[in-house]
């Protein structure tokens, strides 16, 4: 029961994948594409996930069971969530990877040039900073990110 249990929160994002999905309607609606059942799949599904996932791992999940949805199309709508500010996109060393933002507290990410590691890390009040240099330029932002690249506690052992 456990793993059924765990499989339907994963395939209907629970109360964030609602929420998730309202917003991305709201969105297209907005004349940028239609609200298909494949694009409220890939958003329920990535409304679930807690990880820092490659399109490739949500095209592979999502390739299974009778309402498969084609690689093309989790990119696609990928691409959209982006756009919609729903999902970050973290270009990582080694692909790019992508990361829920609703419910989340905001955190910047530290990524490991040796093994590809994507590292949360909380900052203080960086979000506050970032809101009165814009204020102070009269600029609105929509989105920011911070990315240090470097070697994680992990690598740098190793190479002692």
């Amino acid at each position: 029961m456990g793993r059924k249990r765990e499989r339907a929160a994963g395939e209907t994002g629970g109360a964030a994948g609602k929420t998730a999905w309202a917003a991305f309607e709201a969105f297209l609606a907005g004349g940028r594409a239609r609200a298909t059942r494949a694009r409220r799949r890939v958003c329920l599904h990535v409304a679930g996930r807690r990880d820092h996932f490659r399109a490739d791992d949500a095209a592979a999940d999502l390739a299974r069971g009778p309402e498969r949805v084609s690689r093309g199309t989790v990119y696609r709508t990928l691409a959209r969530l982006v756009e919609a500010g729903l999902l970050r996109e973290i270009p990582a060393p080694d692909c790019t990877r992508y990361e829920t933002i609703a419910g989340r507290p905001p955190h910047e990410h530290l990524l490991c040039e040796g093994c590809g590691r994507v590292v949360e890390a909380a900052c203080g009040d960086l979000p506050g900073a970032v809101e009165r240099m814009c204020a102070a330029q009269g600029f609105r932002a929509r989105v920011y990110a911070l990315r240090i690249t470097g070697t994680c506690r992990q690598c740098a052992e190793k190479r002692r």
